[in-house]
């Protein structure tokens, strides 16, 4: 059975990466996903914010478009310069852990966060994801687009370098989709004029899938002002702090994107095959070394929306780790089982771990709870994560886990 631990490069540098290791083998860990190269983000936001397994750094912003491995010009000789992937820290923090995991039965992830790439994305808006009226989405979190050539070369260039120099186990896709509309509390037609992309390049893509772009996007736009006049004459807005109202607003929006509106549906379906597209890309490069492949996903409940579709994804990967997370971000544990079972179904018969929220205000009672509800459509666990878990919450996870 899996049972792994996402870290971060500052859990190592600062609890000590022979320690680490060590804690986690005597926990019964046979994974550690290490981020190559990591987002912006407050730790541990949401929650306590404070860091566990630091007592240096009891609180951390992490570098914005962080690389903790060092890059080879080589290996993106076709990417102009400003592009291109530069060490951030003083140490090659990807081969230390390459290296220290020799002497421990634990196996060796690189964890990639493949299109949110924050800082490339915000100093270069022609590298980023477009919404419906031509603006950058996203909002902190940016994205590069999967349709652009320049971000695929570099990609590539990042997936090769990692098989070859860090001889690579095992890379996991991290935020291989687009991002989630600032605002998903509301209708799903408000959604519409913030997801992307509508770039050139994806432009182009539709085209190439048959799809009518000016009547899609004059669609889009129909849509979008139909939910903006209601509520602007109204003053009614249904967020989903209102169950009642919100239902009934989501269900006229399922009704108009989807039995009314056919071109939206293509649309959908159209980004969906474009990040699969990348996914495929990807696989014929760690297939030809070797290198297995996982993706981190969101629920089926929500991966439409982030163009992450779990048939077309699942016949280039070897496992899928769908996030489960509850207490943080105030998500109920009732649909544990109905996304597992959807993205075991789906997944066709790809190995799936669930991806266990350990970060207060998680709780042990809250940890056991999800982890078994997770146990009969999963064939492993991770635990987000190691920096930001109490030890009690990190002992709970492994015991249980295990059982």
């Amino acid at each position: 059975m899996i049972l792994g631990l996402w870290i971060h490069p500052w859990d190592l540098i600062e609890y000590g990466i022979e320690e680490t290791f060590a804690l986690a083998e005597s926990l019964g860990i046979n994974h550690l996903s290490l981020p190559v190269r990591y987002i912006e983000e407050r730790q541990a936001y949401p929650g306590t914010s404070i860091i566990y397994r630091n007592n240096k750094n009891r609180t951390y912003l992490s570098i914005r478009g962080g690389v903790y491995w060092r890059p080879e010009p080589k290996y993106y000789e076709d990417i102009p310069e400003k592009y291109r992937p530069h060490l951030t820290s003083d140490k090659d923090i990807v081969k230390q852990f390459r290296e220290t995991a020799t002497s421990y039965s634990v196996k060796p992830v690189y964890w990639l966060p493949v299109l949110r790439w924050d800082k490339l994305a915000g100093d270069y808006p022609e590298l980023a994801v477009k919404d419906l009226y031509d603006h950058v989405a996203g909002y902190k979190a940016q994205f590069l687009c999967p349709s652009n050539p320049i971000v695929r070369k570099l990609v590539l260039g990042v997936i090769e370098e990692l098989c070859t120099r860090y001889e690579a186990e095992e890379i996991e896709l991290d935020y291989i989709r687009y991002p989630e509309p600032v605002t998903y509390s509301v209708s799903p037609l408000h959604m519409l004029a913030q997801m992307p992309c509508h770039c050139g390049y994806c432009r182009k893509k539709y085209y190439e899938k048959g799809i009518d772009l000016e009547l899609l996007e004059e669609k889009l736009k129909e849509l979008v002002e139909l939910a903006v006049e209601a509520e602007d004459k109204t003053g009614s807005v249904c967020g989903k702090n209102v169950p009642e109202c919100w239902e009934t607003v989501a269900s006229m929006g399922w009704y108009l994107l989807g039995v009314r509106t056919p071109e939206v549906y293509k649309w959908l379906k159209a980004r969906a095959e474009i990040i699969a597209e990348l996914v495929a890309e990807i696989k014929e490069k760690t297939k030809s070394y070797g290198v297995e492949l996982s993706a981190d996903m969101t629920p089926p409940s929500f991966s439409w929306i982030v163009g992450q579709d779990y048939e077309l994804f699942s016949p280039n990967l070897d496992r899928v780790k769908v996030m489960v997370y509850t207490e943080p971000f105030r998500r109920y544990p009732e649909k544990i089982p109905l996304d597992l079972y959807l993205a075991k179904k789906l997944g066709c018969g790809v190995q799936l771990v669930a991806g266990i929220s350990l970060w207060p205000p998680s709780t042990p009672q809250t940890i056991e709870r999800d982890v078994e509800l997770s146990r009969p459509y999963v064939d492993g666990f991770y635990g987000y994560c190691f920096g930001w878990a109490p030890f009690k919450n990190l002992e709970t996870f492994t015991v249980k886990a295990r059982r």
